[in-house]
């Protein structure tokens, strides 16, 4: 929860959109394990998190990362995050809870096109 509380989630995120591959799985990786964590989980949503981790799930060069972004998005949306994301978050919109389905269902709909095109 303290990386995500002390700004480590950011760092992450910009790694994920980097065009380096070999930081891919890194990134992808790390905020894997950070997801688990319904605090961070919440974190990586309101960082935009969500689109670049679609993005290496549709995109890097690096199946591993390509996985491990799929993983990341299934940890984040498996329903343990919207109890705390409806007591307080800064999810902007109309209404906190119908912008967090909007993301969960885009990202589940990219992980159901990755485990379609994985193998």
């Amino acid at each position: 929860i303290a990386i995500g509380r002390e700004g480590g989630v950011a760092p992450l995120i910009a790694l994920a959109r980097s065009a380096v591959v070999d930081v891919h799985e890194t990134a992808a990786g790390a905020l894997w394990n950070l997801a688990f964590n319904p605090g961070n989980a919440l974190c990586i949503v309101e960082g935009g998190g969500v689109q670049a981790l679609i993005h290496l799930c549709s995109s890097s060069l690096s199946k591993m990362a390509r996985f491990m972004a799929a993983l990341a998005q299934a940890y984040m949306f498996d329903g343990r995050m919207e109890d705390i994301a409806s007591i307080g978050s800064s999810l902007e919109g109309t209404s906190e809870s119908e912008n967090l389905d909007v993301i969960r269902r885009m990202a589940l709909k990219h992980i159901e096109d990755f485990c379609a095109g994985y193998f």
